[in-house]
């Protein structure tokens, strides 16, 4: 496994390169997913030549019966994952972009993880691993000198834990009505907690800070705009729960483009756990800022909070120029 996870994930990169996929927290995720297939893989097939030296068998003979056992299962675990993560490349609109480089980071890892197990992990098996009894050559001595310390603590370690593990288990088997109770808690719970998760494609989350987008008539100064935002910037800084204000006049916070008749306000909020001892959460502030900023009359002004994802969210607008090609003018 040591060896088989870098391979398969430099495999998985290069093909990730060669699709057009970055690194991203999507794809991120999926590798994260994937290492998990990629180390139960490898694991598959050398524990099984392990058990078959331990019954007698040379490591060359062991791999041999061993691909035979579990070669099958593992191009069909490939298959399943192939075809359940693969659709979601196919899904439309928005949905599809979010999920289509995370089910190719997982198909893709899959099919390398496999190519791994079937052809390097057998070869390695053959010639790597030894029956118990077998006398080490200058290689494993060494590494055991080097590592064996280590490797004989964890695995004193683990049979400890395997044993107190294994004995609560069998404790809890006598008396089936405990873990049935227990089961139902957790089932109880993971309900109770879905309801506090906020739900929806893309829920809206506390950010950190608040947009304020101000927009003058048309033909508004940038002297006069100067001022309406030096308006809502003290207003904001006076919110309970935000930090301080950072106002900048003549910049549309819409289309973050240049224009002297627009502006835009960023409202930093305090820590979420100093909010949360006073009950001032997002929505809250939100609510306050349109509230005080109601009474300014110069301006339409939009409270927005941030979007979870850059670049989605409920916010935009557009600019259009027109080319006078014979010098009509504006009437």
């Amino acid at each position: 496994p040591v060896i088989a996870i870098p391979i398969s994930l430099i495999g998985t990169f290069a093909a990730m390169q060669m699709l057009g996929v970055t690194l991203n927290t999507l794809s991120l995720f999926g590798l994260v997913l994937a290492i998990g297939i990629v180390v139960d893989d490898a694991i598959v097939v050398v524990e099984n030549v392990e058990r078959l030296i331990a019954e007698g068998l040379t490591p060359r003979e062991a791999t041999h019966q061993a691909m035979d056992e579990v070669g099958s299962a593992l191009i069909a675990t490939t298959l399943v994952l192939i075809a359940v993560f693969v659709p979601t490349v196919f899904i439309p609109g928005i949905s599809g972009q979010f999920y289509q480089q995370f089910a190719l980071t997982i198909a893709i890892s899959t099919v390398f993880s496999t190519f791994v197990s079937l052809t390097l992990s057998p070869a390695m098996c053959a010639l790597l691993l030894k029956p118990k009894n077998a006398e080490r050559n200058a290689l494993g001595k060494v590494v055991d000198f080097v590592f064996g310390w280590f490797f004989r603590g964890f695995n004193r370690f683990f049979d400890v834990t395997s044993n107190i593990y294994a004995a609560i288990i069998s404790r809890l088997v006598r008396f089936s009505a405990v873990s049935l109770i227990l089961y139902v808690g957790l089932l109880i719970a993971t309900w109770y907690s879905f309801g506090l998760v906020p739900s929806g494609f893309i829920p809206p989350q506390d950010q950190g800070y608040v947009i304020v987008s101000i927009q003058l008539p048309d033909g508004a100064s940038l002297s006069r705009t100067d001022v309406v935002t030096q308006k809502v910037a003290e207003i904001g800084g006076k919110i309970d729960g935000v930090a301080h204000s950072v106002g900048i006049a003549g910049l549309s916070g819409s289309t973050f483009t240049i224009s002297p008749n627009a502006a835009v306000t960023f409202l930093p909020l305090e820590d979420a756990k100093e909010r949360a001892k006073r009950g001032r959460n997002l929505d809250t502030i939100i609510a306050d800022l349109r509230k005080e900023t109601a009474s300014i009359n110069e301006a339409q002004i939009f409270v927005i909070a941030p979007p979870p994802v850059r670049g989605i969210g409920r916010g935009g607008g557009f600019k259009m120029y027109v080319q006078d090609m014979s010098g009509a003018g504006i009437d």
